[in-house]
């Protein structure tokens, strides 16, 4: 079969199709599941909560002045309610920056 891999001595597997009807009981039971499991495989929101540019600087050892100077220059993922408001960090981003490296 072209363009599929195989091992040696093997045949390429065909599935047949397959179609399935189901009642709204069942899919809402499904559908419960799927969202129960996707809710244990999300991250816990409170385990990365929002820290402000004193607790950046001090969560990544630098001064405060330069959170917000590179912050401001786009070198720190920062968010900002209003303009010139208070800066607002995820710590998760944060950290992210600093294993590759962009805080030396």
């Amino acid at each position: 079969m072209p363009g599929v891999a195989t091992a040696p001595d093997t045949q390429p597997l065909s599935l047949p199709q397959l179609a399935v009807t189901l009642d709204a009981a069942t899919i809402d039971a499904l559908a419960g599941s799927i969202a129960r499991r996707v809710a244990e495989l999300m991250p816990d929101p409170s385990s990365d909560p929002w820290i402000n540019a004193r607790e950046a600087a001090e969560h990544l050892g630098i001064h405060y002045s330069t959170v917000k100077e590179r912050a401001a220059a786009g070198e720190l993922p920062a968010y900002q309610d209003t303009p010139g408001g208070a800066l607002w960090f995820k710590r998760s981003e944060l950290d992210e920056q600093r294993r590759h490296g962009a805080l030396r």
